[in-house]
């Protein structure tokens, strides 16, 4: 997925509605959407934005949460580090946590790669 895919997906888990593209602002687009019929201006950056993660996280359930553990532990790459795994796990990277997310949610998909033959 790129960046504004994974953008999209956990918004839309958050909530967000009628996702677009706005304006442009020094030559970047802004996303934008609706959340509880209200105007969002910009969609959180969650790949770079710990706090709108940890807003994302919040909305887990107690079930999936457990999944969202080991798959961030994936992301982190901490399979097998105890017992400091949970050094890597809290200090995971917000795109980190995006991917985990997204995984656990089943919105992650995998971009195909290309070779030159």
């Amino acid at each position: 997925m790129n960046k504004e895919q994974q953008r999209i997906a956990i918004a839309e888990y958050c909530g967000l509605t009628e996702i677009h593209t706005d304006t442009e602002i020094v030559g970047y687009p802004v996303l934008c959407g609706f959340i509880d019929g209200k105007y969002l201006r910009a969609v959180p950056d969650y790949l770079t934005d710990l706090n709108a993660m940890h807003e994302a996280e919040r909305r887990l359930t107690i079930e999936s949460f457990a999944k969202y553990e080991s798959r961030l532990c994936e992301s982190v790459d901490a399979t097998g580090q105890d017992p400091d795994v949970w050094f890597y796990v809290l200090t995971a990277t917000a795109a980190q946590r995006a991917e985990a997310l997204l995984r656990t949610i089943g919105k992650w998909t995998e971009t195909p790669t290309t070779t030159n033959i």
